[in-house]
């Protein structure tokens, strides 16, 4: 069983009031087989990560991650931007596991571990972009209805008093009837605030029930203000995102600041990658949250087939940020906050061609 051919394609899709560019991949073996994924840079994978694949068993998936792996952290690899090579490593390392499952026969959650057959997921679609109060709160309420126990709110506004009053007047109106089980909701700063600011919001929210508080403090002494954040505060601080491999994520739990890592599932190196982080953030005991709210179809393969996962993200079909619903033949179905995988093999998933076919540039 060898790789032929691997091949990418780019959409030219709508995203809001504008268009976004979004990857598919293909990888296919010479009995027929072809594994799907999403994401990573065309070039980088056509040019530097192809040539290593091809002529190779694609059933040997460790062996082919590190020869990428190695590439990407080639000395004076000067052409190659980590972040873009890392991502395109995942990308690739998602499509070998799918093309794996069909050949097992097996869907890609039971062949990495099988821990559970469903995934909570939470509601990420509020602050894309800068909203008014009204309409933040209008849209909390749209994840409520929706059945979303957990929401994320990215905070767009340096202001803290806007920012707690967005949340403030959200609690009330979907939690007032419901005390006894309310709405979570889960906070991202884009690393805006100092220290003080941080603890100021964190003040002046403490009747409200936030679960995470993610990328709330500058990056410029990110690891240092996430140590006074945990000090401060008992609510749950989330972070990690950016890193790439699992000896930043080593040095990131290494401060003991976090409790919940969110390696992104692409950035991270895919399955292969997320999954021997989840095992180093387990011995800290901290759970694996991955980044990726346009990815909730892969994010749940990962979370599901390890013991320390929790949630996955995903921004609501009701949003016009979003790409994963309208990508495959049969979407991927969210219900209540709860995806459940089923035993199609590799990841379940075929892509819809007229979709590719109407928005490939």
């Amino acid at each position: 069983m060898k790789i032929v051919n691997v091949t990418t394609e780019t959409l030219r899709h709508k995203w809001g009031d504008t268009t976004r560019d979004s990857v598919i991949l293909h990888i296919e073996s010479d009995n027929g087989l072809i594994g799907i994924s999403r994401g990573g840079d065309p070039q980088i994978i056509s040019e530097i990560l192809t040539p290593l694949l091809i002529g190779e068993d694609p059933r040997n998936i460790l062996k082919l991650w590190y020869l990428m792996y190695q590439e990407i952290w080639k000395y004076r690899k000067i052409k190659l931007d980590v972040i873009k090579g890392s991502s395109s490593l995942g990308a690739i390392d998602i499509a070998l596991w799918d093309l794996y499952g069909k050949y097992l026969k097996e869907p890609v959650w039971r062949i990495l571990g099988g821990f559970s057959n469903e995934v909570k997921v939470y509601a990420d679609g509020i602050g894309y972009y800068n909203q008014t109060t009204e309409e933040v709160v209008k849209i909390f309420k749209s994840h409520a209805d929706q059945g979303y126990e957990y929401i994320k709110y990215h905070i767009t506004e340096p202001d803290v008093d806007i920012a707690v009053e967005k949340l403030i007047l959200s609690h009330q109106l979907i939690n007032s009837k419901n005390t006894i089980n309310p709405k979570k909701f889960m906070i991202d700063a884009f690393s805006m605030w100092t220290i003080d600011q941080a603890k100021e919001y964190i003040d002046k929210t403490l009747n409200v029930p936030i679960y995470f508080l993610e990328e709330i403090v500058k990056k410029d002494n990110e690891f240092g203000n996430y140590i006074k954040l945990k000090q401060y505060t008992t609510t749950n601080i989330a972070g990690g995102e950016s890193i790439v491999n699992i000896f930043q994520a080593k040095q990131l739990l290494d401060t003991q600041s976090i409790d919940i890592l969110q390696t992104d599932i692409l950035g991270g190196g895919g399955f292969t990658g997320l999954k021997s982080i989840s095992e180093l953030s387990k011995s800290y005991g901290v759970i694996l949250m991955p980044h990726g709210a346009q990815y909730p179809e892969l994010n749940s393969h990962l979370v599901a087939s390890i013991s320390n996962g929790n949630m996955v993200p995903a921004c609501p079909e009701s949003e016009p940020y979003e790409i994963w619903s309208m990508l495959y033949d049969v979407k991927p179905h969210i219900i209540n906050g709860v995806m459940r995988l089923n035993s199609k093999p590799g990841i379940g998933l075929d892509f819809n061609n007229k979709f590719i076919n109407d928005n490939k540039i």
